[in-house]
């Protein structure tokens, strides 16, 4: 059974991530890697961590790594806010 982990290309899924970032603006500026290579090579990535595996891995993989990535950035954005006071 194919499932969009098997069908989907890292362009398609890079640009999807890119429209979930409209609402959520990262600056690139001063990072000495373009936006556009920057997801490209997390989505191929992603790819890669979910390909072979079964539907059943591919969603806790994905949960775990959204869990994993909000608590990031909650701690991040935290520190930031610290910092800024």
């Amino acid at each position: 059974m194919n499932t969009v982990i098997d069908t989907i290309t890292v362009k398609q899924l890079a640009e999807l991530a890119m429209q979930v970032e409209l609402n959520d603006n990262i600056d690139f500026g001063m990072l000495p890697v373009m936006e556009q290579e920057s997801y490209e090579m997390i989505a191929a990535s992603t790819l890669n961590m979910l390909h072979g595996k079964s539907l059943a891995e591919q969603i806790a993989i994905l949960l775990a790594s959204v869990t994993h990535l909000t608590v990031e950035n909650f701690v991040l954005n935290a520190t930031i806010n610290q910092s800024d006071q």
